[in-house]
């Protein structure tokens, strides 16, 4: 499978993606990075949309960049 996850109208440093992880069905995604925020994406509306941007379903803020992220250690309600 193949998506283009496209979250922004301009692509700066502070966009950048360090780290993504699944949870374990597949159904949503989690991206981490030096906007020290772990942003929560639904991968079938992602894979399947023709929008310009995609909007992430929640978004943790974190005091720090985050290097690494874990779709295990997270639960999205």
């Amino acid at each position: 499978m193949k998506a283009e996850l496209n979250y922004s109208d301009l692509l700066t440093v502070t966009d950048m993606v360090c780290s993504t992880a699944f949870d374990r069905d597949d159904e949503f995604f989690a991206t981490a990075g030096v906007f020290r925020r772990v942003k929560i994406f639904d991968f079938a509306y992602v894979q399947d949309s023709d929008t310009s941007i995609h909007y992430p379903v929640l978004e943790i803020p974190s005091r720090s960049v985050t290097r690494f992220v874990s779709a295990a250690d997270a639960v999205v309600a």
